[in-house]
């Protein structure tokens, strides 16, 4: 709805360049019967700058993407190692001299740091296939209009800013999700507790290094 100063009027009174109402939703303009085919007699939005590829570069195949993880991957990693520390496995590494700390949590932030650009590489693709088959199935968008819409306001650079982005994310995850396993103190509830909190302050500091990076990147 951020590109609603793109959009020409619509029947419902709006002007061109106003903003949309609370109740506006694309599906009004779907192929369909009854009064919603009266209204696009006369009345046909343009999506073509809306669809564009910077948003699903920039924020969803980076930051909702690794939000997801940290409530998936993160609470297991977090329950994983706590329950390691209430079996006393990790005391019993420490007992033979290893650096447990090093031994168990630099594998897992290898392996997230690793991974995670793999999968903003995958959304990025999934967004874009998806795209075309919406448009294809219920005809919003003929192909080349998506195509000038999907360049519409798009930079190289912002991909670029999402690999950057996944590999902080992918370190935020680990790291925290890894501590809070580490700490723990108790038994199974705790461990329970742990992953919660790892999930919670890992989405949260998500969201506040999006926000930092960002504004660094794209200034």
């Amino acid at each position: 709805l951020w590109h609603a100063n793109e959009m020409d009027a619509s029947a419902d009174g709006r002007r061109k360049g106003e903003p949309f109402g609370t109740n506006f939703a694309p599906n009004l303009f779907a192929k369909t019967g009854g009064p919603v085919s009266v209204i696009k007699s006369f009345s046909k939005q343009n999506f073509v700058r809306a669809a564009n590829g910077g948003p699903l570069t920039l924020e969803f195949a980076s930051s909702i993407i690794c939000i997801i993880l940290a409530g998936k991957v993160g609470s297991n990693i977090a329950s994983e190692i706590g329950t390691m520390r209430v079996t006393q496995q990790i005391d019993a590494l420490d007992v033979m001299g290893v650096n447990s700390a090093n031994h168990i949590l630099l594998p897992k932030i290898l392996a997230m740091v690793s991974a995670v650009p793999l999968f903003v590489t995958f959304s990025v693709a999934s967004g874009v296939v998806g795209a075309y088959a919406v448009c294809r199935l219920g005809g919003f968008l003929s192909m080349a209009d998506l195509v000038l819409g999907l360049q519409h306001s798009y930079e190289g650079w912002h991909l670029w800013t999402a690999y950057i982005k996944s590999f902080f994310f992918a370190f935020i995850i680990a790291s925290v999700s890894g501590y809070f396993g580490y700490t723990v103190n108790g038994g199974s509830i705790e461990v329970g507790k742990a992953g919660t909190n790892a999930v919670v302050v890992s989405s949260v500091l998500i969201l506040f290094t999006d926000l930092l990076l960002t504004n660094l990147l794209m200034a």
